[in-house]
Protein backbone atom coordinates (compact mmCIF):
# COMPACT_ATOMS: atom_id res chain seq x y z
CA UNK A 1 0.00 0.00 0.00
CA UNK A 2 1.33 3.32 -0.72
CA UNK A 3 1.41 6.79 1.23
CA UNK A 4 -1.68 8.14 -0.19
CA UNK A 5 -3.78 4.75 1.05
CA UNK A 6 -2.86 5.11 4.92
CA UNK A 7 -3.39 9.01 4.73
CA UNK A 8 -6.74 8.33 3.66
CA UNK A 9 -7.25 5.52 6.39
CA UNK A 10 -5.84 7.71 8.90
CA UNK A 11 -8.51 10.56 7.89
CA UNK A 12 -11.09 8.31 7.48
CA UNK A 13 -10.53 6.90 11.22
CA UNK A 14 -10.14 10.24 12.33
CA UNK A 15 -13.62 11.04 11.07
CA UNK A 16 -15.11 8.38 12.55
CA UNK A 17 -13.60 8.53 15.50
CA UNK A 18 -14.88 12.04 15.75
CA UNK A 19 -18.66 11.29 14.54
CA UNK A 20 -18.58 8.68 17.11
CA UNK A 21 -17.62 10.65 19.62
CA UNK A 22 -20.03 13.60 19.29
CA UNK A 23 -22.71 10.96 18.70
CA UNK A 24 -22.10 9.36 22.56
CA UNK A 25 -21.99 12.70 24.14
CA UNK A 26 -25.30 13.97 22.60
CA UNK A 27 -26.97 11.00 23.68
CA UNK A 28 -25.98 10.50 27.44
CA UNK A 29 -27.98 13.16 29.36
CA UNK A 30 -27.13 14.56 32.61
CA UNK A 31 -28.81 16.18 35.63
CA UNK A 32 -28.00 18.12 39.18
CA UNK A 33 -29.96 16.45 41.58
CA UNK A 34 -30.59 19.82 43.42
CA UNK A 35 -31.82 21.18 40.41
CA UNK A 36 -34.11 18.46 39.63
CA UNK A 37 -35.18 19.40 43.00
CA UNK A 38 -35.69 22.86 42.16
CA UNK A 39 -37.62 22.12 39.29
CA UNK A 40 -39.97 20.00 41.17
CA UNK A 41 -40.81 22.06 43.68
CA UNK A 42 -41.53 25.03 41.28
CA UNK A 43 -43.87 22.20 38.97
CA UNK A 44 -45.67 21.80 42.36
CA UNK A 45 -45.58 25.63 43.55
CA UNK A 46 -46.93 26.66 40.98
CA UNK A 47 -50.22 24.60 40.63
CA UNK A 48 -50.17 25.07 44.56
CA UNK A 49 -51.71 21.53 45.02
CA UNK A 50 -49.85 18.46 46.91
CA UNK A 51 -50.61 16.32 44.07
CA UNK A 52 -50.44 16.74 39.98
CA UNK A 53 -51.32 14.90 37.01
CA UNK A 54 -48.63 12.83 35.33
CA UNK A 55 -48.79 13.99 32.02
CA UNK A 56 -48.75 17.74 33.15
CA UNK A 57 -45.73 16.89 35.41
CA UNK A 58 -43.80 15.53 32.72
CA UNK A 59 -44.35 18.44 30.28
CA UNK A 60 -43.52 20.60 32.57
CA UNK A 61 -39.96 18.51 33.26
CA UNK A 62 -40.11 18.69 29.57
CA UNK A 63 -39.97 22.24 29.59
CA UNK A 64 -37.66 23.20 32.29
CA UNK A 65 -34.99 20.81 31.25
CA UNK A 66 -35.52 21.54 27.54
CA UNK A 67 -35.64 17.31 27.06
CA UNK A 68 -37.02 14.60 25.44
CA UNK A 69 -40.11 12.95 26.65
CA UNK A 70 -37.97 9.45 27.25
CA UNK A 71 -34.91 11.99 29.42
CA UNK A 72 -38.38 13.77 31.15
CA UNK A 73 -39.26 9.68 32.48
CA UNK A 74 -36.02 8.69 33.21
CA UNK A 75 -36.39 12.02 35.53
CA UNK A 76 -39.58 11.42 36.91
CA UNK A 77 -37.71 7.84 38.51
CA UNK A 78 -34.89 9.75 39.39
CA UNK A 79 -36.77 11.69 41.30
CA UNK A 80 -39.17 9.23 42.80
CA UNK A 81 -36.16 7.48 43.71
CA UNK A 82 -34.53 10.42 45.34
CA UNK A 83 -37.61 10.58 47.19
CA UNK A 84 -38.40 13.85 45.77
CA UNK A 85 -42.33 12.56 44.76
CA UNK A 86 -44.51 9.31 45.24
CA UNK A 87 -45.78 7.89 41.77
CA UNK A 88 -49.44 6.72 41.98
CA UNK A 89 -50.43 5.35 38.48
CA UNK A 90 -51.25 9.03 36.94
CA UNK A 91 -50.94 11.19 40.07
CA UNK A 92 -47.51 12.83 41.23
CA UNK A 93 -47.17 13.49 44.99
CA UNK A 94 -44.99 15.91 46.50
CA UNK A 95 -43.11 14.23 49.60
CA UNK A 96 -42.87 16.22 52.34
Amino acid sequence: MGQTTWIILLVLAVVFAFAYFNYAYKHTFRYNPDDLKKSVDNIFNKTNENDVDRIFFLKELRRAFNCSRKDAAYLLGQASIHNMLNINEDKITKTV
